[in-house]
């Protein structure tokens, strides 16, 4: 016990999402401005570390649905809390859509949450800094590009693989690696393991026999 009492405390932070997620997951997101309203003084006082209350479906329901400004929610409720940071969730690419915007439009809002006094901070699935846009603040790099690779074929029977450069020569290696059987089609014939087609057909036949055998499951 005494070692743990060495440990440094670090006080628990905590972020409410009732004001965005809370009422997506539970009420479609339609809480109103004003349902937000008579809570929001209450909410200030509690001392998190933020409230997240923006973004995701908020843009989208707040004009097709309620007939209300998301820009100006944002206002109303910081004169109400104004201890409490406010918190903002992208999806990426997204922003607050269902489609993939060109990056110019991406930049434009990292800019204006950083005008606005805001903090941006970037998920990248790729490997370097370097491609956040200028006005991201903490830009921080997942790899999630290579890590597909991974997950492409630990969730695979059988890989059929067909000529390529170092992507699919990593989820060769990874499958081999877990015992997952690959497959080359008319490729990959120097790599030990891989079990060789000449044609599609023979390839797919190769791939539904092979899982099946590894993959089998006790009776």
């Amino acid at each position: 016990m005494e070692a743990m009492d060495k440990i440094p405390k670090k006080p628990l932070k905590i972020t409410d999402t009732t004001f965005r997620d809370g009422h997506q997951s539970s009420l479609a997101t339609r809480m109103r401005t004003e349902d937000m309203v008579p809570i929001a003084g209450e909410l200030d006082k509690v001392g998190f570390y933020s409230v997240e209350m923006w973004g995701g479906a908020t843009f989208d329901v707040t004009h097709r649905f309620l007939g209300e400004d998301p820009w100006e929610r944002v206002k109303v409720l910081k004169k109400l809390m104004p201890r409490t940071p406010f918190q903002m969730l992208l999806r990426g690419q997204n922003l607050v859509a269902y489609r993939n915007h060109p990056d110019d439009l991406v930049e434009a809002v990292a800019r204006g949450a950083r005008a606005g006094g805001g903090l941006a901070v970037g998920i990248l699935p790729g490997s370097h800094h370097r491609e956040a846009n200028p006005h991201v603040d903490v830009v921080i790099v997942t790899g999630l590009g290579h890590a597909r690779n991974a997950l492409v074929s630990q969730s695979s029977h059988a890989l059929i693989a067909l000529a390529g450069e170092h992507g699919t020569l990593s989820e060769i290696a990874l499958a081999l690696k877990m015992g997952i059987p690959v497959i080359g089609l008319g490729a990959w014939g120097e790599i030990q393991g891989v079990v060789q087609a000449q044609s599609p057909e023979e390839a797919v036949s190769e791939a539904l026999s092979w899982a099946t055998r590894v993959h089998a499951r006790p009776r």
